[in-house]
């Protein structure tokens, strides 16, 4: 796969159906592909997103768990599958008291990927050891969008310029933020 085609990869628009079949797709093109062994989670990991999750995101987190579980992820670097299903209530300014969240994972140093039924389709960062909510992806998708885009920036060694040039000439791409997101994470 040339450069050409991943920096069209990367700055490619990000759908409400890009999870599986497009993030599959996408993945493919990671030279040294790994997959993720699979994480301890026990078969009711389903169960605990349904009272905090929006019920529109129930199939695809049914997805992402299976997939995970069966170790059919790549291993990704910006989003690792520990704290999967992690069901907490938090007092955090951020949201009402005794808001619930459902974990999609954690970043390398252990902060959750986080969903509540409180913010729709919202992904956030929490820190792990006080709660507080920081950064936030418009849906699932886009984070995981982002953190296999971010892996296909680093194996290809695409530039910052590489990706806003190529960006500005497309009618269909990616929005800024998320294109900024994954520049600044580019190794």
């Amino acid at each position: 796969m040339s450069n050409f085609e991943i920096i069209d990869v990367i700055t490619s628009p990000i759908g409400e159906d890009y999870f599986p079949e497009h993030f599959l797709r996408e993945s493919q093109y990671i030279r040294q592909i790994q997959y993720a062994s699979s994480p301890k989670v026990s078969s009711n990991a389903i169960q605990p997103y349904r009272g905090c999750v929006d019920a529109n995101w129930h199939g695809w987190l049914e997805t992402y768990i299976r997939l995970v579980t069966e170790g059919r992820f790549p291993y990704l670097w910006p989003l690792k599958q520990y704290g999967l299903g992690f069901d907490f209530a938090g007092q955090l300014d951020d949201f009402k008291d005794g808001a619930s969240f459902y974990s999609l994972g954690s970043d390398p140093i252990g902060d959750w990927f986080v969903m509540s039924i409180d913010t729709g389709s919202w992904v956030h960062l929490c820190d792990h050891h006080v709660y507080t909510l920081y950064d936030g992806w418009d849906t699932p998708n886009h984070l995981l969008a982002w953190a296999l885009r971010v892996v296909l920036g680093d194996e290809y060694e695409i530039t910052a310029d590489e990706l806003r040039d190529h960006w500005r000439t497309r009618k269909q791409r990616i929005n800024e933020e998320t294109l900024e997101r994954i520049i600044d994470d580019l190794s």
